[in-house]
């Protein structure tokens, strides 16, 4: 059973034991986009971060979509292999399954939601390339 988003609404700020992988997840999808990649799945948690439950990272993904911090991504980029929002894990554990690509809605949300959680993220200097 699906979570109401109120109740996830409730959970994503106070429940603890999912709070740490909500702010992983959060804080790598961040991370990516200062560098210029606009979506991130569960495996680009680090390996350190990840939770021993397999269904943490879903229910995470679940509350913080209702929550209103990130969605799905839905594009397909196909010279890395991603399909519609899809693409086959990094992590050997999953043995090539196919996960969930996420984007954040919005970088002040993002920045918010872990300011909320005493955790900082400094912006990743970007070079041009010409």
């Amino acid at each position: 059973m699906i979570p109401s988003p109120v109740i996830s609404q409730v959970a994503v700020w106070k429940n603890h034991a999912l709070q740490d992988y909500c702010c992983a997840m959060v804080e790598v999808g961040l991370n990516l986009l200062y560098s210029g990649v606009p979506y991130f799945g569960s495996d680009d948690v680090p390996e350190s971060k990840q939770p021993e439950s397999h269904a943490i990272p879903g229910t995470a993904a679940s509350m913080l979509r209702h929550a209103g911090i990130l969605t799905d991504f839905f594009g397909s980029i196909p010279e890395e292999n991603i399909w519609q929002g899809r693409r086959k894990s990094k992590r050997k554990l999953a043995n090539g399954r196919k996960i969930n690509l996420f984007q954040l809605t919005s970088v002040s949300m993002a920045e918010s939601y872990l300011n909320r959680n005493k955790i900082s993220v400094e912006p990743a200097q970007v070079s041009l390339q010409f």
